[in-house]
């Protein structure tokens, strides 16, 4: 196939259709590689971007493994449960697998570790794990403080039940920590011996790059790999994520390849089983544009139909060949996920089929980060809590200001006041809005007599 990397283009703009080069991935070719799914056996290795550390080409998410009474995750299937695609996923040559601290809380990784040690010896298999979200009430129980991250790793370390991890990522961007004590005390686990590697999730991409430049600038260890969502129906981080990444060795291993189901079956279709129930936050993802969303899918149906594939095969097999991307992460709950992972290893995507796949797609809002928090001070020296996130383009109309309204700020509509409609003209409330191009899309947040401090995307998800 011929190469196109991911562009990063105007809001306004559809992503064009691009072709994949698995040249330009290093790729390992799996045994039985080929235009079709028949005779792959297993998934093949790679790197994990420009770093040395060897991945499976596929990664197991163990989120859908731990104690369903423990957590926000009641969909979760206990050790019994999650033993077969576990070990499955093994005999398939899958050997990384990534849970984290908060899943389940924390049973996640117990049954990771137990598992793990039943199936290969330690140094066979590469462990992924993360920090920030909340583990315990109190002082330092979540973020990425020295103190909280120093608490983390041994906690982690313990519930798996080994000495390292190779891999120890960041959930998320924590904005009421010091970069450079996040970067230092992530360079104090690697120089310790506790983490092989450092990686990190879902942010914003100047939020990533500030903190690469942090690690440079003093010599500490470096991330080399982000977990964002990309799928299908979730492009945005072709814009600037996935090109940053590309250019200074990131390896990208992105979260919810298959949006949840919503590529794997026809449109229309329900998803069968406790987590199609009972998985409150992937009921939230996928929902905008729903015309272009249904031409995917059906797109998607088209093109394994005439492959004689399955809709999954097809969808993921269209993460793993783009270029930044070094290995999608998926869920299994059921034989046939494993098996179907196994197959779009092999699957090489021609580009008319890429381009029918691509065509549909519209810009979104990023759904991860749709609410950014802000904590304002107002006058009166109180600090509240709100959500206010005002999405502007170039001709200064607003699409959505969302407030508590928890205190006076100048230009900021109640929640109790309908949303502007997103065609309708108006004066951009913050005054800010002022993109390079028509069709760009501007964040710009509202601020409480001019300061405000930020806090993390929303973390609901993962």
């Amino acid at each position: 196939m011929t190469a196109e990397p991911a562009r990063s283009t105007p809001a306004g703009e559809t992503l064009g259709a691009t072709s994949t080069d698995a040249a330009d991935n290093a790729r390992s070719a799996p045994a039985g590689a080929g235009g079709n799914t028949q005779g792959a056996t297993t998934v093949g290795t790679t790197r994990l971007g420009s770093s040395g550390l060897e991945i499976s080409r596929i990664v197991l998410g163990m989120m859908s493994y731990g104690k369903p009474d423990q957590g926000a995750h009641a969909w979760s299937v206990d050790i019994d449960d999650a033993r077969p695609f576990v070990r499955r996923a093994f005999e398939a040559g899958i050997t990384s697998f990534d849970t984290a601290n908060v899943y389940s809380a924390g049973s996640s990784e117990e049954i990771t570790g137990q598992l793990l040690k039943e199936i290969a010896p330690r140094e066979d298999v590469q462990v992924f794990t993360k920090v920030f979200n909340r583990m315990r009430p109190g002082p330092n129980g979540a973020g990425l403080s020295r103190a909280a991250i120093m608490y983390e790793i041994d906690a982690s370390l313990t519930r798996l039940g080994t000495d390292y991890v190779d891999l120890y990522q960041i959930h998320r961007f924590d904005p009421h920590t010091p970069i450079e004590e996040t970067m230092e005390a992530l360079n104090d686990v690697v120089k310790a011996g506790k983490a092989r590697y450092i990686g990190a999730s879902s942010m914003w991409t100047w939020q990533f790059a500030r903190m690469q430049h942090v690690a440079e600038l003093h010599g500490w260890t470096k991330f080399v790999s982000m977990q964002d969502q990309y799928n299908l129906l979730e492009r945005e981080e072709e814009r600037e994520m996935h090109p940053f990444a590309q250019a200074t060795g990131v390896g990208v291993i992105p979260w919810s390849p298959l949006a949840r189901g919503r590529v794997t079956r026809p449109w229309g279709d329900q998803g069968s089983g406790s987590r199609s129930d009972t998985d409150e936050f992937g009921k939230t993802l996928y929902r905008q544009d729903e015309d272009a969303n249904r031409a995917i899918v059906d797109a998607v149906q088209q093109v394994a139909e005439a492959r004689g594939a399955s809709m999954a095969q097809v969808a993921l097999a269209w993460v793993a060949g783009k270029p930044a991307v070094s290995a999608p992460i998926i869920g299994a709950t059921k034989e046939h996920h494993i098996d179907d992972a196994v197959a779009a290893a092999a699957i090489e995507l021609s580009a008319d089929e890429v381009s029918r796949l691509e065509s549909a797609y519209t810009p979104r809002v990023p759904s991860v980060r749709r609410s950014v928090r802000r904590s304002h001070r107002c006058a009166d020296g109180r600090r509240r809590r709100q959500a206010i996130v005002s999405w502007c383009s170039a001709d200064r109309s607003s699409r959505a200001i969302r407030t508590s309204a928890a205190c006076s700020v100048p230009g900021v509509v109640p929640s109790t006041a309908p949303t502007p409609p997103r065609t309708t003209p108006a004066t951009c409330r913050t005054g800010s809005c002022t993109g390079p191009t028509p069709g760009v899309r501007n964040r710009s947040i509202e601020r409480c007599r001019g300061s405000s401090e930020d806090t993390a995307p929303s973390n609901t998800a993962r």
